[in-house]
């Protein structure tokens, strides 16, 4: 029952039945079935956004199951699989590509697509973290590949979502496009199968075609859903991109106000790469804060996480500071910039300061002349 009540999105009551489930089972007489309801708590804590719980949960089940007999591998690959989501979140990239390298062969050898289709996203985003876009991108396409060949239509729509969701992120909008216009969005979105992946990324491609009114629209009716069903990392997600509507839409107070709440919920477990992972915008939002003194220990980490991978291929500027950087050299004004790229005034100052911070210089001219130096003009 905890499963069925799972792909529903009802993690309230699937938590219980996993419960009950542990509670009967963990005695002697299914031990099996114990152990996978136990990383089926483990699933849903992370998913409501208690990652330490999380955590120990998947070690109580990774210490259990490699005690026993291969009979217990299947649930040992599953847990390794989430037990890479939540060290991934927490920015530990080279722990979370361990694990899910160990959970991915278990996952091979047993057939199991779920935990195919979760250990080939995963690390495909751990590679895109780590600056290695076409071995991310290659990734995607082998598990996509892999699960093609099951009858589960839910990880066929998660690979394709994931998919979409690289090639966006290293400009291939037309590809984003393309899956975008395939997707269809339900009346009622509180009673699918928790299609949280799908729909954030459909919001994400319609907000970089500055089709905001589509994406508002959506991302409206889905934020009560995550709340009602208590998925706090996919509401996490979604204030962010509130905030970035509300900074696209020049209300740079309401883009603040969306990305605090997105923070009071992301400290709690202690969340990382799904601030990172915004891009640039967000990351300029964050260092606002930060100079305003707001949640400073915790933005300052995040901060310290954006700056080790939000930079060039030279290793300065990220690629929002650089299109600042080129309207600079081409004689345009903060405002006549902020224009161009759609986003508030305000933000334009904190690329300009964050530029000229990273050149070591004081003004536009200054700049410009140093960019070209490192050859970035």
């Amino acid at each position: 029952m905890g499963n069925a009540y799972l792909l529903n999105g009802d993690y309230i009551k699937a938590y219980e039945e996993f419960e009950d489930a542990v509670r009967l089972g963990l005695p002697g007489l299914n031990p099996h079935a114990a152990l996978a309801s136990m990383a089926g708590q483990g699933c849903i804590q992370f998913i409501r956004g208690r990652l330490y719980e999380a955590h120990d949960t998947f070690e109580r089940v990774v210490n259990t199951c490699v005690r026993h007999t291969d009979s217990l591998m299947s649930t040992l690959s599953l847990a390794y699989a989430f037990q890479a989501e939540v060290l991934y979140e927490w920015n530990d990239l080279e722990g979370a590509e361990r694990v899910v390298n160990e959970g991915l062969e278990l996952g091979k050898a047993w057939g199991y697509v779920g935990v195919l289709a979760y250990s080939y996203a995963r690390l495909s985003s751990i590679k895109q973290a780590q600056g290695e876009s076409r071995e991310a991108l290659a990734l995607l396409e082998q598990g996509i590949r892999v699960v093609e060949g099951f009858d589960m239509e839910q990880y066929k729509a998660l690979m394709g979502a994931r998919y979409a969701r690289a090639c966006l992120d290293i400009g291939r909008l037309d590809d984003a496009r393309r899956w975008a216009e395939t997707l269809e969005i339900c009346d009622d979105l509180s009673s699918q199968y928790p299609r949280d992946v799908e729909y954030l990324t459909w919001i994400r491609v319609r907000i970089a075609e500055g089709r905001l009114d589509d994406a508002d629209s959506v991302l409206a009716r889905l934020l009560p859903c995550f709340e009602e069903a208590e998925a706090i990392l996919s509401l996490v997600e979604g204030l962010c991109m509130r905030a970035l509507l509300a900074q696209r839409q020049r209300d740079d107070k309401g883009a603040e106000q969306m990305l605090e709440r997105a923070l009071i919920l992301g400290e709690t477990g202690g969340l990382i790469r799904i601030f990172v992972d915004q891009g640039s915008d967000i990351h300029s939002l964050l260092r606002q804060m930060a100079n305003e003194g707001q949640m400073s220990a915790y933005v300052n980490r995040l901060l310290a996480a954006c700056c080790a991978g939000d930079v060039d291929e030279n290793g300065l500027l990220s690629e929002r500071e650089l299109d600042v950087l080129r309207l600079i050299a081409a004689g345009r004004s903060n405002q006549h910039i902020a224009g161009d790229l759609v986003v508030a005034l305000s933000t334009v100052k904190t690329h300009l300061n964050n530029i000229y911070a990273k050149l070591g210089v004081h003004s536009r001219t200054q700049a410009v002349a140093r960019a070209k130096e490192l050859m970035l003009l």
